[in-house]
């Protein structure tokens, strides 16, 4: 018939607890790619970065963090183009993009 409708909700803010990433910033002077976060007080933090094929090319785990943090994450050996971070913590993650 044609007839369409709008949603009145213009944000959906979603907080599933205090764990966020923050910042991520690509440094092709120092090669490396820094992940800022907050939110995983006492917890691992378990880290990938993956490729636009879904190839894992950097992973880790650091050991229990104060409230916030960052990662640093060496990029010597990864050409230029776009990954997928996962950072998570707890029960806690978050994915992103970041063109290096």
């Amino acid at each position: 018939n044609g007839l369409y409708e709008f949603s009145p909700i213009v944000a959906v803010n979603f907080n599933a607890g205090s764990f966020a990433v923050l910042q991520t910033y690509a440094d092709h002077e120092t090669k490396t790619i820094k992940i800022s976060f907050q939110g995983a007080s006492g917890h691992q933090v378990y880290f990938s970065l993956t490729d636009v094929l879904g190839r894992i090319v950097i992973h880790g785990v650091r050991p229990p963090v104060k409230q916030s943090d960052q990662l640093e994450l060496d990029a010597r050996n990864l050409p230029s183009g776009i990954y997928f971070y996962t950072v998570r913590t707890g029960n806690q993650s978050a994915i992103g993009k970041i063109f290096y």
